[in-house]
């Protein structure tokens, strides 16, 4: 099985997705307004890329279609469990999984 620069650009989308998520759940509440424009520009350049060139995973119209509102929620998702996180740890997993819930409704801060 080859792995080829479209499925590169899928597997990097995921990735940054995900440690945008966590990196933004963190350090959101205090970060540099240029972060989330970087991020912002990085992330739309990999799915952009991924939907124009991978042929492998993004086959049909549907899956190139829904491709970024998976990258969103794998963002929102990451987020979420990093925010419970900030500014200390939750002391069960109860209030850990109670605040990702209000996380993912109102955001991280």
């Amino acid at each position: 099985m080859k792995f080829g620069f479209g499925e590169a650009l899928v597997v990097a989308a995921f990735l940054v997705g995900a440690s945008g998520g966590i990196y933004f759940g963190l350090f959101s509440c205090g970060g540099l307004a240029w972060h989330s424009k970087a991020y912002l520009l990085l992330a739309t350049s990999l799915i952009v890329g991924a939907v124009c060139v991978s042929n492998r995973h993004l086959r049909s119209l549907r899956l190139r279609a829904v491709f970024p509102f998976v990258i969103f929620a794998v963002f929102q998702v990451s987020q979420a469990a990093a925010a419970a996180f900030y500014p200390s740890p939750p002391k069960s997993i109860g209030e850990f999984f109670r605040l990702w819930v209000f996380t993912l409704e109102h955001g991280p801060c």
